[in-house]
């Protein structure tokens, strides 16, 4: 999560947090003509659905680089998060879920 500060753009927010002005717009369900007001609270990255807020604000946002041998299960399982999260968060359908040694992952961990 990130909370807007005065003078805070969404191309910076963006750029900030290495994610897409759109995906920044479709976390946050935000429409080309509204205004980013100083205090709102964005959510960075997409969350399971299954999540409520609270337990939501509990996830650690963390970057992973894909190991030689790793597979989404392997992933998944040394995380203790669901391979489809893994899917969602890093747009991968069930097409294109083939990854790469190097390639950067976003995961979304509890901190406990």
């Amino acid at each position: 999560q990130y909370k807007v500060q005065s003078g805070d753009t969404l191309w910076d927010i963006a750029k900030t947090h290495q994610v897409s002005v759109a995906s920044l717009k479709q976390w946050n369900n935000i429409k080309s003509a509204d205004t980013l007001k100083t205090g709102k609270t964005l959510r960075i990255g997409n969350l399971p659905k299954n999540f409520s807020e609270d337990e939501a604000e509990a996830l650690q946002k963390i970057g992973y680089r894909v190991q030689n041998g790793d597979s989404l299960s392997v992933i998944a399982e040394r995380y203790n998060v669901n391979v489809a999260d893994i899917r969602e968060w890093n747009n991968l359908s069930s097409n294109n879920a083939v990854i790469k040694t190097g390639q950067q992952l976003t995961l979304f961990i509890s901190e406990s």
